[in-house]
């Protein structure tokens, strides 16, 4: 595994990734340790809105298709030009 360092947790050795000993070092120090992931804690409220309803999802992805539609027409009529 890279990344793995082996770290003694007191008892024995263990292969720990680089989150797994920064959880053992903030127990270890009687600090909180984190409840979220990263993704959960930043990223979850900007991917999935509270007000994201199922008309909001189904409109957004037909804006994205048809945004997605004309950024490839430019782009293959702007090659056949060439």
């Amino acid at each position: 595994m890279q990344g793995a360092k082996m770290v003694d947790a007191g008892l024995f050795a263990a292969d720990l990734t680089e989150t797994d000993l920064c959880e053992a070092n903030l127990t270890k120090a009687n600090l909180a340790t984190y409840s979220t992931t990263f993704i959960q804690n930043y990223l979850y409220a900007i991917i999935y809105p509270v007000n994201l309803t199922k008309d909001l999802q189904i409109n957004l992805g037909i804006s994205l298709i048809v945004l997605n539609a004309v950024i490839y027409g430019v782009v293959v009529i702007k090659y056949k030009k060439n």
